[in-house]
């Protein structure tokens, strides 16, 4: 099954948990950095496991050279420099129109200024990140019965009555997956048996294709295993990382 595939520009804190987070939901990630020491400190970090390699993205002849360029569907960049952040962008956009891809461009931005210049070189959206750490930070510190929204979800897709972070952050990963046409069965239940296996649990169905489905199905719904499935639904699933991974990967595409 086809998935989308990273590349994540700047490899800084944030570039880096970028990375990292995004490989360890089993994305194809590709990282890049100019500075050799940080590409050869990553590479010593056994908990990293992304691959990584040294690189100058604002220069226009690497860019067209580079052979992972012309696979990935999505860009982050989240290089600390914003000069450099706009000649990136630039650059990547300039490669997409000349090859006829389409790229999605997430590009780091520290006020409305920078997201406006990096609009006009190609970014698609952006991320804010001490402004959307000063929301999680207020939301979280307002209550003493505020979980984490991550958590929450795998809280309730689990079934389970307490979280311990530490050990479900490690052991449960929730992902999202498209039916694929493939798909021989047109039930929940025969997805479960064609390809689950006992440790991972549908949560719930999407139906972006059906104009009559106005919410999705949830696995608490009367007959939820009969109900019926079509390419392109999205199935919401939880499971341990290892197994999801195996999942993903005996997908048809």
């Amino acid at each position: 099954m086809k998935t989308k595939k990273f590349l994540v520009c700047g490899l800084g804190k944030l570039g880096c948990s970028v990375a990292d987070t995004l490989d360890k939901m089993f994305f194809d990630v590709i990282g890049l950095d100019i500075s050799e020491k940080v590409i050869a400190d990553i590479r010593q970090n056994n908990n990293l496991r992304f691959m990584c390699y040294v690189a100058d993205v604002t220069n226009q002849q690497f860019i067209e050279n580079l052979r992972a360029v012309d696979e990935f569907t999505a860009a982050i960049i989240a290089i600390s420099d914003f000069y450099s952040r706009l000649v990136c962008t630039k650059l990547i956009q300039n490669h997409a129109k000349a090859t006829g891809r389409e790229i999605d461009v997430i590009a780091w931005a520290g006020n409305k200024f920078e997201e406006s210049m990096l609009l006009d070189v190609g970014a698609h959206r952006f991320i804010r990140v001490e402004e959307n750490l000063g929301k999680y930070l207020a939301y979280t510190a307002s209550s003493d019965n505020v979980l984490d929204f991550n958590n929450l979800r795998l809280e309730e897709a689990a079934g389970l009555s307490k979280v311990d972070v530490e050990t479900l952050q490690n052991a449960y990963a929730v992902t999202s997956i498209a039916v694929p046409p493939g798909f021989t069965g047109n039930r929940v239940k025969d997805f479960v048996l064609e390809y689950m296996e006992s440790t991972q649990k549908i949560v719930a169905v999407y139906h972006p294709h059906d104009p009559n489905a106005t919410e999705p199905s949830y696995c608490d719904s009367p007959q939820f295993a009969e109900h019926p499935l079509h390419p392109g639904d999205t199935l919401i699933i939880c499971g341990y990382h290892d197994k999801l991974k195996k999942l993903l990967r005996n997908l048809p595409d």
